[in-house]
């Protein structure tokens, strides 16, 4: 049995996470923080330092442009208040298109990435350019079927991610969806590996929206 930690749900959003049993053996959960509905931290402390780790649904298109310069506005803050020496990991739901074309973000989009891009998938490029953090699941050739995070109607498409901090990205060993694996209606389980030092073993972390 797992631990779950969630905020509350709006016509906005829902963010969670659901720790194992044997990782919170593993791991300390030491803080958790609640910013918005669609905006959330937790904080662990592991034998490699602290671990920040946000979840973030980036408001729909729909929302009006005050709604999302409001949320950005708000990650920048969570980002900017972690301290130097401890990590950083976020879980995105973008709710836009990164586009499978790399021109001017080639060190943080990876190549590997379906579409085309769109105005919500160029502020999430221009934020992980600004805090150095590489969009793991664009880094691994796949069929497109372990691309989709999404499908509806027909319409499949790729809207989460999982950003790491650059200096640790020689820790991630693999990024994939599991196609028939839905968290939520319509959105389909994104895994990324994280391979942490001796003695832990490989840890999944995955993203829910």
């Amino acid at each position: 049995m797992g631990t779950s930690y969630s905020t509350m749900e709006d016509h906005c959003a829902k963010t969670e996470w659901v720790l194992s049993s044997a990782m919170k053996n593993k791991d300390k959960v030491v803080d958790v923080q609640q910013f918005s509905d669609c905006l959330m931290l937790m904080k662990l402390d592991m034998k490699e330092g602290l671990v920040n780790i946000i979840s973030a649904y980036v408001p729909q298109a729909g929302c009006s442009s005050e709604d999302k310069a409001d949320f950005w506005q708000l990650l920048n803050g969570v980002m900017q208040a972690v301290l130097a020496e401890e990590q950083v990991l976020v879980l995105e739901d973008l709710n836009g298109h990164l586009g499978a074309a790399r021109a001017g973000y080639e060190h943080v989009h990876g190549g590997h990435a379906i579409g085309n891009r769109n105005q919500e998938g160029e502020d999430v490029l221009a934020f992980a350019l600004a805090y150095n953090m590489a969009l793991t699941n664009t880094y691994f050739k796949k069929k497109d079927e372990h691309l989709e995070t999404y499908s509806s109607s027909g319409i499949k498409t790729q809207i989460n991610f999982c950003l790491v901090q650059r200096t640790q990205f020689s820790l991630v060993t693999n990024a994939k969806v599991i196609p028939g694996e839905a968290v939520a209606p319509q959105h389909r389980l994104l895994i990324m590996n994280l391979k942490l030092h001796p003695p832990w073993t490989p840890t999944r972390m995955m993203v829910t929206s």
